[in-house]
């Protein structure tokens, strides 16, 4: 069981648990006002982020590769007395031609070796980033453009242990961004972006 301001979350077999990158991801929301917002949540697992935004007045969309994720979001959400659309989804695949004012992404983001792809399990792929730890960061702000709103903001967790600074530079053409938060611990930082459209 996991505890948030008021939210029980439980944990379920073959789903992402809440870690320290969760809790950090929660403290920088706390400052938005999301009465009335859309918001949607790309890898929701357990459903602890996208039941907070519901419970702060957000509409929320929350979406997940893994059907063991979206069984366990749609019942902790359920259980905290929330109403959250949630679906199986790759990404935006499902998502339609919604706009969010809020798209969040606590991604895969670290970097992988030829070891680690030959144990592609749930777990595993939840915190698998790619090489450098930014290809599913880099397909997510590819394609999230295209669902923000006028004036949108999208909050996106990175690692130290992943190319930042590659993954920056490719879509400084398209975002504004700046850290919002980040927690050091003994081999890595963690960072919380928040990216705006040009």
């Amino acid at each position: 069981m996991y505890a948030y301001k008021g939210i029980k979350i439980r944990g379920c077999e073959d789903v992402y648990e809440p870690s320290d990158d969760t809790f950090l991801l929660l403290e920088s929301l706390e400052h938005i006002n999301l009465a009335g917002k859309r918001a949607i949540e790309i890898g929701t697992g357990t459903g602890i982020i996208s039941i907070y935004l519901a419970k702060k007045g957000a509409i929320v969309d929350a979406v997940d590769i893994n059907p063991q994720a979206v069984s366990c979001a749609k019942r902790n959400a359920k259980e905290n007395s929330v109403i959250i659309e949630v679906y199986e989804s790759s990404f935006f695949e499902r998502v339609g031609d919604k706009k969010f004012d809020l798209i969040i992404f606590n991604p895969p983001y670290l970097p992988e070796d030829e070891e680690d792809r030959k144990c592609v399990d749930v777990l595993t792929l939840a915190w698998m980033g790619g090489k450098g730890g930014i290809e599913k960061t880099e397909r997510f702000l590819y394609d999230a453009k295209e669902y923000l709103r006028e004036n949108g903001e999208i909050y996106v967790v990175l690692s130290s242990l992943s190319e930042i600074d590659s993954l920056l530079s490719k879509f400084s053409s398209i975002y504004v961004y700046e850290v919002l938060s980040s927690a050091k611990f003994d081999f890595e930082t963690i960072y919380v972006y928040k990216f705006k459209k040009r």
